[in-house]
Protein backbone atom coordinates (compact mmCIF):
# COMPACT_ATOMS: atom_id res chain seq x y z
CA UNK A 1 0.00 0.00 0.00
CA UNK A 2 3.18 2.27 -0.12
CA UNK A 3 3.19 4.77 -2.66
CA UNK A 4 5.62 6.47 -4.83
CA UNK A 5 6.58 9.73 -2.93
CA UNK A 6 4.74 8.91 0.28
CA UNK A 7 6.29 9.45 3.60
CA UNK A 8 5.76 6.56 5.79
CA UNK A 9 7.16 5.31 9.38
CA UNK A 10 9.16 1.96 8.16
CA UNK A 11 9.51 1.68 11.96
CA UNK A 12 5.68 1.42 12.10
CA UNK A 13 5.06 -0.93 8.92
CA UNK A 14 7.62 -3.32 9.92
CA UNK A 15 6.44 -3.75 13.36
CA UNK A 16 3.30 -4.31 12.02
CA UNK A 17 4.61 -6.75 9.24
CA UNK A 18 6.22 -8.68 12.03
CA UNK A 19 2.99 -9.24 13.83
CA UNK A 20 1.52 -9.87 11.13
CA UNK A 21 4.25 -12.61 10.29
CA UNK A 22 4.11 -13.79 14.31
CA UNK A 23 0.23 -14.05 13.71
CA UNK A 24 0.34 -16.47 11.21
CA UNK A 25 3.19 -18.83 11.52
CA UNK A 26 3.22 -18.83 15.85
CA UNK A 27 -1.19 -18.70 15.60
CA UNK A 28 -1.74 -19.76 12.36
CA UNK A 29 -4.53 -16.57 12.42
CA UNK A 30 -4.66 -13.13 10.74
CA UNK A 31 -3.88 -10.67 13.60
CA UNK A 32 -4.62 -7.82 10.96
CA UNK A 33 -8.30 -6.74 13.28
CA UNK A 34 -6.56 -7.36 16.45
CA UNK A 35 -2.70 -5.49 15.24
CA UNK A 36 -3.70 -1.91 17.03
CA UNK A 37 -4.21 -3.39 20.05
CA UNK A 38 -1.78 -5.81 20.29
CA UNK A 39 0.87 -3.31 18.74
CA UNK A 40 0.29 -0.90 21.48
CA UNK A 41 0.29 -3.61 23.92
CA UNK A 42 3.89 -4.28 23.46
CA UNK A 43 4.87 -1.06 22.88
CA UNK A 44 3.51 -0.46 26.75
CA UNK A 45 4.69 -3.78 27.62
CA UNK A 46 8.07 -3.35 25.94
CA UNK A 47 9.10 -0.14 27.13
CA UNK A 48 8.46 -1.04 30.88
CA UNK A 49 10.68 -4.20 30.30
CA UNK A 50 13.44 -1.88 29.32
CA UNK A 51 12.90 0.43 32.17
CA UNK A 52 12.71 -2.34 34.68
CA UNK A 53 16.15 -4.18 33.74
CA UNK A 54 19.74 -3.56 34.07
CA UNK A 55 21.51 -2.08 36.41
CA UNK A 56 19.19 1.27 36.76
CA UNK A 57 16.08 -1.27 37.90
CA UNK A 58 15.34 -0.30 41.20
CA UNK A 59 12.50 -1.69 43.83
CA UNK A 60 11.08 1.81 42.99
CA UNK A 61 10.14 0.91 39.61
CA UNK A 62 7.19 -1.37 41.18
CA UNK A 63 5.65 1.26 42.84
CA UNK A 64 2.01 1.65 41.29
CA UNK A 65 2.55 4.64 39.23
CA UNK A 66 0.10 5.83 35.98
CA UNK A 67 2.72 4.61 33.90
CA UNK A 68 3.55 0.96 35.91
CA UNK A 69 -0.89 0.58 35.74
CA UNK A 70 -0.90 0.84 32.24
CA UNK A 71 2.15 -1.80 31.94
CA UNK A 72 0.49 -4.16 33.73
CA UNK A 73 -2.80 -3.19 32.47
CA UNK A 74 -0.73 -3.95 28.70
CA UNK A 75 0.10 -7.25 30.35
CA UNK A 76 -3.32 -8.26 31.19
CA UNK A 77 -4.44 -7.43 27.45
CA UNK A 78 -1.64 -9.15 25.83
CA UNK A 79 -2.59 -12.63 28.32
CA UNK A 80 -6.34 -12.10 27.47
CA UNK A 81 -5.44 -11.82 23.65
CA UNK A 82 -2.75 -14.91 23.35
CA UNK A 83 -5.77 -16.69 26.01
CA UNK A 84 -8.61 -16.12 23.54
CA UNK A 85 -6.08 -17.32 20.78
CA UNK A 86 -4.84 -21.08 22.80
CA UNK A 87 -9.01 -21.55 23.59
CA UNK A 88 -10.08 -20.57 19.95
CA UNK A 89 -7.46 -23.04 18.30
CA UNK A 90 -8.07 -25.68 21.23
CA UNK A 91 -12.04 -26.02 20.38
CA UNK A 92 -10.77 -26.06 16.49
CA UNK A 93 -8.26 -29.26 17.52
CA UNK A 94 -11.06 -30.62 19.43
CA UNK A 95 -13.18 -30.43 16.03
CA UNK A 96 -10.78 -31.90 13.77
CA UNK A 97 -8.69 -29.08 12.60
CA UNK A 98 -4.91 -29.91 11.10
CA UNK A 99 -2.56 -27.04 11.43
CA UNK A 100 0.83 -26.81 11.37
CA UNK A 101 1.28 -23.16 13.08
CA UNK A 102 3.46 -23.43 16.77
CA UNK A 103 0.22 -22.87 19.08
CA UNK A 104 -1.32 -25.86 17.11
CA UNK A 105 2.03 -28.15 17.61
CA UNK A 106 1.85 -27.34 20.61
CA UNK A 107 -1.52 -28.12 21.64
CA UNK A 108 -1.41 -31.23 19.67
CA UNK A 109 1.70 -32.27 20.91
CA UNK A 110 1.65 -35.44 23.34
CA UNK A 111 4.71 -37.43 25.16
CA UNK A 112 5.45 -41.17 25.37
CA UNK A 113 2.33 -42.01 27.45
CA UNK A 114 -0.13 -39.94 25.14
CA UNK A 115 -0.84 -37.15 28.00
CA UNK A 116 -0.53 -33.65 26.25
CA UNK A 117 3.14 -32.58 26.09
CA UNK A 118 2.63 -29.01 27.62
CA UNK A 119 0.28 -27.53 30.23
CA UNK A 120 -1.83 -24.70 29.58
CA UNK A 121 0.62 -22.65 31.35
CA UNK A 122 3.18 -24.00 29.57
CA UNK A 123 1.45 -23.26 25.92
CA UNK A 124 0.49 -19.47 27.37
CA UNK A 125 4.27 -18.89 28.27
CA UNK A 126 5.93 -20.19 25.26
CA UNK A 127 3.36 -18.59 23.31
CA UNK A 128 3.52 -15.15 24.95
CA UNK A 129 7.48 -15.31 24.83
CA UNK A 130 7.41 -15.60 20.99
CA UNK A 131 5.12 -12.71 20.86
CA UNK A 132 7.39 -10.48 22.87
CA UNK A 133 10.85 -11.76 21.93
CA UNK A 134 10.11 -12.03 18.33
CA UNK A 135 7.95 -9.22 17.32
CA UNK A 136 10.18 -6.00 18.64
CA UNK A 137 13.39 -7.49 17.46
CA UNK A 138 12.76 -8.63 14.03
CA UNK A 139 10.92 -5.37 13.17
CA UNK A 140 13.84 -3.55 14.44
CA UNK A 141 16.17 -5.60 12.78
CA UNK A 142 14.23 -5.49 8.77
CA UNK A 143 14.17 -1.29 9.73
CA UNK A 144 17.68 -1.39 10.28
CA UNK A 145 18.01 -3.73 7.11
CA UNK A 146 16.01 -0.93 4.92
CA UNK A 147 17.97 1.67 6.68
CA UNK A 148 21.30 0.44 5.61
CA UNK A 149 20.00 -0.60 1.77
CA UNK A 150 19.15 2.91 1.48
CA UNK A 151 22.59 4.38 2.20
CA UNK A 152 24.14 1.52 -0.22
CA UNK A 153 22.57 1.82 -3.39
CA UNK A 154 25.29 -0.45 -4.85
CA UNK A 155 24.23 -3.13 -2.47
CA UNK A 156 20.23 -2.38 -2.84
CA UNK A 157 20.90 -3.02 -6.71
CA UNK A 158 22.69 -6.49 -6.12
CA UNK A 159 19.72 -7.14 -3.97
CA UNK A 160 17.02 -6.09 -6.59
CA UNK A 161 18.78 -8.05 -9.51
CA UNK A 162 18.33 -11.10 -7.40
CA UNK A 163 14.88 -10.51 -6.19
CA UNK A 164 13.70 -9.25 -10.33
CA UNK A 165 15.35 -12.67 -11.70
CA UNK A 166 12.84 -14.25 -9.14
CA UNK A 167 9.66 -16.02 -11.48
CA UNK A 168 5.81 -13.89 -11.37
CA UNK A 169 3.94 -15.04 -8.14
CA UNK A 170 4.38 -15.21 -4.78
CA UNK A 171 7.90 -16.23 -3.33
CA UNK A 172 7.98 -19.67 -0.89
CA UNK A 173 10.47 -20.96 1.06
CA UNK A 174 11.67 -23.53 -1.61
CA UNK A 175 12.62 -19.93 -3.69
CA UNK A 176 15.24 -19.04 -1.01
CA UNK A 177 17.61 -21.06 -2.66
CA UNK A 178 17.68 -19.44 -5.49
CA UNK A 179 18.40 -16.32 -3.45
CA UNK A 180 21.53 -16.76 -2.18
CA UNK A 181 22.38 -12.44 -2.00
CA UNK A 182 18.93 -12.05 -0.35
CA UNK A 183 19.16 -15.03 2.29
CA UNK A 184 22.61 -14.08 3.27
Amino acid sequence: SWRDGQRIDLSEDMAALTLDVIGRTIFGLDLRAEASDVATALDTVLSGFARGVGPWASPLSRIPTPQRRREIAAIQNLDLIVDEMITGRAESLANGFEGTDVLTLMLAAVDESGRPAFTADEVRDEAMTLVLAGHETTALALTWAWNLLSHNPAQRSWLEEELDALPPGPVTASSLASLPRTYA
